[in-house]
């Protein structure tokens, strides 16, 4: 069977007369370029799905109005920029910006979300900052950075305190951790994977009581802080391929809860602590290519 494609090249200006619609899916139409500025009138709209239209370069303020909306999805449209006017969105839940490859900023009005619990923003490869008025979105439960274009994260994002998920894998250029990490109570995974630039964790991540799964893997790192043994949920941890990582702390032998440790290719690791006889949970221990 052939595969047909959606050639339409805008929605119609008359689109703002539904009042009704609650669904509107407009995914991979590839040559959409222009959603009219009517479509704010569609002030019962829960849903909208623009996901593959990579022809669309701008979302218009008029979004701003439709109060009603729970779920946006703009991943893989060529959006470079969000408008100031999405802060408006009291009750959006979702909003997934992923793969939008073009997108550069985020308005410090996305911290007006206050019924927003997942954000992604990952594969937003020139996306270099995230607003501090990150902190503002108190009902956030997972924030997805993956392999964007960020140096740090924000002070402010200590101030999520209902945090379970926290993914800033591959991004190759951050190198901050900020220490109000350690206020995240509800972090449940931390995941941190290939990020070549970052050299250290702050010692506030031994107040993360309700850790279980923390991936260190792939980053620059030289030791990990005393504070570590701290973590008393944890059940994961991956430090492989951390080729600078000299050193582990005797604290290590406190993580009551760990099942799985993997120091694989810690090429530049000599010793493995004694304290380590006490990790009674322990049913895998990963030393392939350590100290080699």
């Amino acid at each position: 069977m052939p595969i047909v494609v959606n050639r339409i090249k805008e929605l119609p200006e008359s689109i703002g007369f539904l009042r009704k619609l609650k669904t509107l899916n407009a995914s991979h139409c590839e040559s959409l370029a222009h959603i009219p500025s009517s479509i704010g009138s569609l002030v019962s709209l829960r849903w909208l799905s623009l996901e593959g239209c990579c022809s669309l370069r701008e979302i218009p303020d008029s979004i701003g109005k439709l109060t009603s909306l729970t779920e946006l999805n703009l991943s893989g449209t060529g959006i470079e920029e969000l408008p100031e006017s999405i802060g408006s969105l009291r009750k959006l839940e979702t909003f997934d910006a992923s793969c939008c490859k073009s997108l550069t900023r985020i308005p410090g009005s996305i911290g007006s979300l206050v019924s927003l619990w997942c954000l992604s923003l990952q594969e937003c490869y020139s996306l270099r900052e995230i607003p501090d008025s990150i902190g503002k979105l108190a009902s956030l439960t997972e924030l997805y950075l993956l392999e964007t274009g960020i140096e740090e994260l924000p002070e402010s994002i200590g101030s999520l305190r209902k945090l379970e998920t926290l993914d800033a894998s591959y991004c190759e250029s951050l190198a901050h951790i900020p220490s109000s990490i350690g206020s995240l109570m509800s972090l449940r995974h931390l995941l941190l994977k290939g990020c070549p630039c970052l050299r250290e964790i702050p010692d506030s991540i031994g107040t993360l009581t309700s850790l279980t799964k923390l991936d260190l893997s792939n980053t620059g790192i030289e030791e990990l802080p005393e504070s570590i043994g701290s973590l008393r949920m944890l059940e994961t941890l991956d430090a492989s391929s951390c080729v600078s990582l000299a050193c582990i702390p005797g604290s290590i032998g406190s993580l009551v809860s760990l099942r799985c440790l993997s120091l694989s290719s810690c090429y530049s690791l000599r010793e493995i602590p004694d304290s380590i006889g006490k990790l009674a949970s322990l049913t895998k221990l990963d030393l392939f290519e350590t100290g080699d």
